[in-house]
């Protein structure tokens, strides 16, 4: 992991406090996401997605208006820091373990100037 310049940490903490102060419901604690040990968890699942991007939520969401199913909605990551919901701040959380962290394959027709003619291909990894 590469260590974040000071000015982006000042800015990152004003940020964080400005989210705190202005969208408490972002940072709501009691009602985010909470690991489950897995002895609690349901014996048997109707549907079993995974991956929780745009078509896997709204896929699960779908399936859960049903209250006789039961849905089961695998993703990997963290939970998401607060920072993470502001779309601007992408670029700060390339390469963290926010980020799949991806290459593309080598080519000799694309990424010619990058390291073994492979391009970095960010994709979020988080709850």
């Amino acid at each position: 992991m590469v260590d974040k310049p000071l000015s982006i940490k000042i800015y990152l903490a004003i940020l964080g406090l400005l989210i705190i102060i202005k969208r408490p419901d972002i940072v709501d604690k009691e009602n985010r996401v909470q690991s489950v040990p897995t002895q609690q968890l349901l014996a048997q699942y109707d549907y079993v997605i995974i991956g929780g991007g745009s078509a896997g939520a709204v896929l699960a969401n779908r399936l859960s208006e049903d209250e006789n199913r039961t849905v089961l909605l695998l993703e990997a990551g963290l939970n998401e820091d607060i920072l993470s919901d502001v779309p601007d701040n992408v670029g700060i959380l390339s390469h963290t373990s926010y980020d799949w962290d991806f290459k593309t394959e080598p080519s000799s027709n694309y990424c010619l100037a990058m390291n073994n003619y492979r391009c970095y291909w960010p994709r979020g990894k988080v709850f």
